[in-house]
């Protein structure tokens, strides 16, 4: 799945000015947030819709400057696995994943261009955005902006009263994704988080996450982004295929 990056509330004055200004009056309330913020934890329910089936999950994210902890507990009963885990760690120079099946991997490059986990203002340069028109959203006007970031083609919707991104669509190559932020609640002084995040495909919906919680500057442990101090068992196969049998047995009767 390609990365998805959400805003959180960038500047809602001087949207009407030339738009290089106000893409720099929007980046320097983007590096304020940053300057400000040193540490985040989020807490969410998660609900995904498959051909399967509906699955839910707990999500966990954290973030330290350039690191970052991803935690997810995916229950899929139906796929006759029970509860699966996974945690994402990016400890600023490398990004290793563990799983409670298949353990631990260190990601390649690629893959771990592909991750956006985490949600931060998005990185607006005059250079690498424009202004195409405007478009009415659930009753709210917005302007359209097209803008590329990390090769990836991004078209966004932000609120001409607020500043907000209240909507988005991505595509890199054949793959895309459109996304909707809503019920924006202030976290931090100025800085301001969506507590519902919805994603599409086509008119579908194919998850939605519920924000539970945000804690700012907490101080967090070192061992959180430290692969080595990570301890997930992962069960052999014939305690694998046990566990299957089981699960199939029980949803038999």
């Amino acid at each position: 799945m390609m990365g998805l990056c959400l805003t959180v509330g960038i500047a809602g004055a001087g949207w009407a000015q030339d738009w290089p200004d106000a893409l720099r009056e929007a980046q320097a309330k983007c590096e304020r947030q940053r300057g400000a913020i040193h540490d985040m934890t989020i807490v969410e329910d998660m609900a995904m819709t498959s051909d399967e089936g509906e699955m839910k999950a707990e999500h966990t994210l954290y973030r330290q400057g350039e690191r970052s902890r991803v935690e997810m507990t995916m229950h899929a009963p139906q796929a006759g696995i029970g509860d699966l885990r996974t945690i994402v760690i990016d400890n600023g120079t490398d990004v290793w994943m563990f799983n409670s099946l298949t353990g631990k991997r260190k990601m390649s490059p690629e893959e771990a261009s592909q991750r956006g986990e985490f949600r931060e203002c998005w990185d607006f340069t005059p250079g690498n955005s424009t202004v195409v028109g405007s478009e009415s959203v659930n009753g709210s006007e917005c302007y359209l902006v097209d803008m590329t970031l990390d090769s990836v083609q991004h078209r966004l919707w932000l609120e001409q009263s607020t500043g907000r991104v209240i909507q988005g669509e991505a595509h890199d190559g054949d793959a895309s994704v459109r996304w909707a932020l809503s019920d924006f609640r202030a976290v931090f002084g100025d800085y301001e988080y969506p507590h519902k995040i919805e994603l599409f495909d086509g008119g579908q919906t194919i998850s939605t996450m519920i924000v539970k919680s945000i804690a700012v500057n907490t101080g967090l442990s070192d061992d959180l982004f430290d692969p080595d101090k990570v301890e997930m068992a992962t069960p052999s196969m014939d305690e694998l295929l046990q566990q299957m049998l089981q699960e199939a047995e029980e949803d038999s009767q």
